[in-house]
Formats: C-alpha cells, structure tokens, sequence
C-alpha cells in the first residue's frame, strides 16, 4: 500500500510539473489580443464572433498547459526568471476620441 502511495504521489507530482499551468500563456494571450483588436473595429462582429472565440479561448489554454507553458517554465526555471508577454496597443481610428490629458486646456 506504501508503494502505491509513492508511486501515485510521484506520478501526480509529475503530472503537476510537466502540465505547466503556469507560464506566459502565450495562446491564450494572443487570442485575449485579437479579440481586443476585432472589438476595437466592429462591437458588433466581436459579439456575434462570440461563441467561436469562446471555443478557441478554451483550445488555447489547453495548449498553453501541454505545449507552450512547460516549455518557456523550464527555460525560466534555469535562467532565474519568467516570460513576459508584451501586448500590442490598439491603434486609434479617427471615430474613437482620444483621452483627455491633464493640464491641456
């Protein structure tokens, strides 16, 4: 029974560290991004878009935990610290006002 115990302890403790649920989420950040980018231009195609970016949303984190986070975990863990991901800005159209500034009367 000990030795079932280990065994499932070391199994789950692998599992743990190989799935990567932490990590830069590369995927899912770029997706985050896209969406912020399509609603920007058009509200309107973003929310019929929806229940499709929902899906893709879903995809992305499963592939950020297999693939993308185990990756850049390991290679932080070496080199002592973590990945960032750099969003992009949105660019201004002319319909958009852009933001008061302070002290700009």
């Amino acid at each position: 029974m000990t030795r079932q115990f280990v065994r499932a302890v070391l199994c789950l403790g692998v599992l743990v560290v190989a799935v990567g649920c932490v990590g830069p989420n590369k995927m899912k950040r770029g997706l985050d991004q896209a969406a912020n980018r399509r609603y920007h231009k058009s509200p309107l195609m973003s929310q019929a878009l929806f229940p499709v970016s929902l899906l893709l949303n879903h995809i992305a984190v499963l592939g950020d935990m297999l693939i993308i986070n185990p990756t850049y975990w390991w290679s932080d863990v070496f080199r002592g610290e973590g990945t960032l991901h750099y969003y992009e800005d949105v660019e201004e159209t002319t319909g958009v006002p852009k933001p008061v500034s302070e002290g700009s009367e």
